[in-house]
């Protein structure tokens, strides 16, 4: 992977000062912290960070065209 990934989807609610860093380190954030991300935004996603159990209910596979990394934290 050489080429620096630009979009990130922040799907769990997370501190301003947190979310402030991840915004200084990619080009586009979607902040959707209650999971509802819409399918048009998800298509474009690069990077998730999203809650340990995984992506939220109702994301499909199909629609993960940009996807190439999924970050889940350690817990609750």
């Amino acid at each position: 992977m050489t080429d620096k990934l630009q979009t990130l989807a922040v799907v769990l609610p997370l501190a301003d000062p947190a979310l402030d860093l991840l915004r200084s380190s990619f080009a586009t954030v979607h902040y959707y912290p209650d999971g509802d991300i819409p399918v048009d935004i998800q298509r474009e996603v690069e990077v998730w960070y999203t809650k340990w159990m995984g992506l939220p209910k109702g994301i499909e596979f199909a629609d993960l065209g940009k996807t190439r990394v999924i970050q889940l934290t350690s817990g609750e």
